[in-house]
């Protein structure tokens, strides 16, 4: 299978069953990055168990198992059930029909390369492997003076560094979008920087000198 690059996070899902007449069969995702760091979701018929693995430099970060209700199992109730994974910085979730079963935050995830391979294993001839999708999550831009995040800069945002200021409101998210004046904090200037640019044509929010072009 082709290498795959992706940016801030990586989803795999996998559609995939287990039928009750395949006795010692089992299905297996595996991720492997170029640095051969890896991740697997593994479930078997025999066992009745999903595990989850995460290897990094050469050392398990992960390596549990969660046992499937007989009834919840492909050999009986005969349905495809999702498998999936998500990569989203030190954080990664492994999921069955949308329900974690595992999860686990560890700063060496950050060692996954964003370049790797997916592999589809089972043990059958008859895979029976569907709806397969790799996607990569990217950080949305942020807006320079949108502090309530409604996706323009207006007067409403200066009030609401105020309201966090002053009030107790919410901050703004992220807080660097309420950072206009790129002095690294959200005070009661950035509002001010705001308002002169709305109403006294001046500098837009992040642009410090003037040139049209965001200097944070």
């Amino acid at each position: 299978m082709s290498s795959y690059t992706w940016d801030e996070g990586l989803i795999i899902h996998v559609n995939t069953n287990l039928v009750q007449y395949e006795p010692d069969k089992y299905r297996m995702i595996l991720w492997q990055d170029s640095e051969i760091n890896s991740i697997t979701v593994k479930y078997a018929f025999d066992s009745n168990y999903l595990c989850m693995t995460a290897n990094v430099l050469g050392h398990f970060i992960l390596n549990e198992c969660v046992e499937v209700e007989t009834e919840e199992w492909n050999g009986t109730d005969g349905f495809w059930h999702d498998l999936s994974f998500e990569l989203v910085g030190n954080e990664l979730l492994g999921l069955r029909d949308d329900k974690i079963l595992f999860e686990i935050v560890n700063d060496t995830l950050l060692q996954f390369a964003k370049t790797g391979q997916l592999y589809l294993i089972g043990g059958n001839a008859q895979l029976c492997f569907d709806d397969i999708s790799i996607t990569s999550l990217v950080e949305e831009p942020i807006i320079c003076g949108d502090a309530n995040g409604d996706e323009s800069v207006n007067v409403s945002d200066a009030v609401h560094i105020i309201n966090y200021i002053f009030a107790g409101g919410l901050p703004p998210d992220p807080m660097e979008a309420g950072d206009a004046n790129c002095d690294s904090s959200v005070n009661v200037s950035d509002a001010v920087w705001i308002v002169n640019y709305i109403f006294a044509g001046g500098n837009m929010p992040c642009d410090t000198d003037g040139n049209g072009i965001p200097d944070c």
